[in-house]
């Protein structure tokens, strides 16, 4: 069965909101490594309605920029929304119905590791 693998930036006092805003002072040659063994260990990716539209935005405007950008976009997403309706751009799914068997059902296929950024009320 595959794993759903969540990665959250979160600062020593609890902030997660906008990591845009302030975790690239932190990034260094060892975290960049493992967000890209992260992204390419996975072979989907999870994630709510707030994390799509962000990244769909962010993500898209970067294709052929570098393997990461590259890889972030041609994976297939997976969204958890009660407020956008199909068809979703940027390779994505909506998720319907009960989402916890939904995501059981996803981690039912072969595959690889499935990757979920942000850790909002879908992780809950």
């Amino acid at each position: 069965m595959r794993k759903i693998i969540v990665s959250t930036m979160v600062s020593l006092n609890g902030v997660m909101e906008s990591p845009q805003r302030w975790s690239f002072d932190y990034m260094n040659d060892e975290l960049i490594k493992y967000a890209s063994d992260q992204l390419f260990g996975s072979d989907a990716l999870i994630m709510g309605r707030l994390t799509y539209e962000g990244f769909a935005e962010a993500w898209s405007s970067r294709a052929g920029a570098d393997a990461f950008a590259d890889r972030m976009n041609a994976l297939p997403k997976f969204v958890a929304s009660r407020t956008l309706k199909e068809p979703l751009t940027w390779n994505a799914t909506l998720l319907k119905g009960d989402i916890a068997q939904a995501v059981k059902e996803l981690k039912a296929q072969s595959g690889q590791d499935i990757l979920q950024y942000g850790a909002g009320e879908l992780t809950q």
